[in-house]
């Protein structure tokens, strides 16, 4: 309730029919009836209640909402799973998007690089060319 008073009038108002609507899912989730236990001891009485069945069931809603956003969280920050279990993901094909773009800029600027002396073997090229050419040749290229 405390994030309610100090959020803004936008976040209230998605805040408040969330909350409603949790509400009245959890209301849905309590049981109405369960069928009579055969042979009730103390072990069943506990855990075959009304309550530890809703209990149960949100608790089992409430992992999974976690598991949800968890994955989405980690989808958003662009955190890739590469180990579950024994399985492993090899690190070459799980490459991650900033070590890309960190490829990206650097491929750009060899490319850059490469334009550069590109041009000055050309413009060392055009100069050979005219110091090996003949004085005649120069003259006519003159003029």
């Amino acid at each position: 309730m405390l994030v309610l008073l100090s959020a803004s009038l936008s976040a209230r108002m998605v805040a408040l029919p969330l909350m409603a609507a949790t509400a009245l899912g959890a209301l849905r989730l309590y049981p109405n009836e369960l069928p009579p236990a055969r042979h009730p001891d103390l072990l069943a009485v506990v855990l075959y209640s009304r309550a530890m069945v809703f209990a149960g069931r949100v608790t089992l809603l409430c992992l999974a909402a976690f598991a949800i956003l968890s994955i989405v969280a980690r989808i958003a920050r662009r955190e890739w799973l590469l180990r579950a279990g024994p399985f492993e993901v090899e690190r070459a094909a799980a490459i991650s998007e900033r070590e890309r773009d960190e490829l990206k800029a650097e491929l750009a600027e060899w490319r850059t690089e490469n334009a550069r002396l590109q041009a000055v073997v050309d413009a060392i090229s055009e100069q050979l060319a005219t110091v090996t050419r003949s004085p005649e040749e120069n003259k006519r290229a003159a003029d």
